[in-house]
């Protein structure tokens, strides 16, 4: 004999026949098989598919949020077209950009275009200019350039004292613009 309830060892055939008779025993049994080959049998199985289900619903919600912004970025563009040129025409622009110091008592001492540069579906091209004249001269030649009906943006700019020394100012700038390739 072993134990303390003065039974001898049964074995475990008789351990388990004699807990079935139990109908609480039974019953908590069947559920604990039940929850068990639920969870190796539905979850195990799905829980790798579930996985790669939601990681491709991520991405497509990334992509989604992506489609969403580009047609934004399409629509704010929209709204600029008219000023990018439909013209892609390098001299032209040059042109247009020169046409402006027309009337303004600047003096044009350098300029220099630089090959223009591919963004995407536009073409950007650039000119160096140096300019002397007054300061009120000057900023009427910016502001001109602001308010163009071209989208043109001023890229760099430095103001300094004339080397002539007549009291002129000497201004360097690129100036930038964007053109539609056809």
């Amino acid at each position: 004999m072993s134990g303390t309830s003065g039974r001898p060892n049964a074995g475990l055939g008789q351990q388990l026949s004699m807990r079935l008779q139990d109908p609480l025993q039974v019953r908590l049994l069947v559920l604990g098989l039940a929850l068990l080959i639920g969870y190796l049998g539905i979850y195990v199985p799905y829980d790798n598919q579930i996985r790669a289900a939601s990681s491709k619903l991520a991405a497509e919600r990334r992509r989604l949020e992506l489609a969403g912004a580009v047609e934004d970025l399409r629509a704010e563009a929209g709204r600029f077209r008219q000023r990018f040129g439909q013209n892609a025409d390098t001299n032209q622009w040059v042109r247009q950009v020169l046409g402006g110091l027309q009337g303004l008592p600047l003096k044009l001492v350098a300029y220099s275009p630089e090959p223009a540069r591919d963004l995407g579906p536009y073409k950007a091209p650039a000119l160096r200019l140096e300019l002397e004249g007054r300061f009120a001269d000057l900023t009427r030649y910016l502001r001109w350039l602001e308010g163009n009906e071209r989208l043109l943006r001023v890229d760099s700019l430095a103001i300094e004292p004339s080397r002539t020394g007549d009291g002129l100012l000497a201004m360097k700038l690129t100036v930038l613009g964007i053109m539609e390739l056809k």
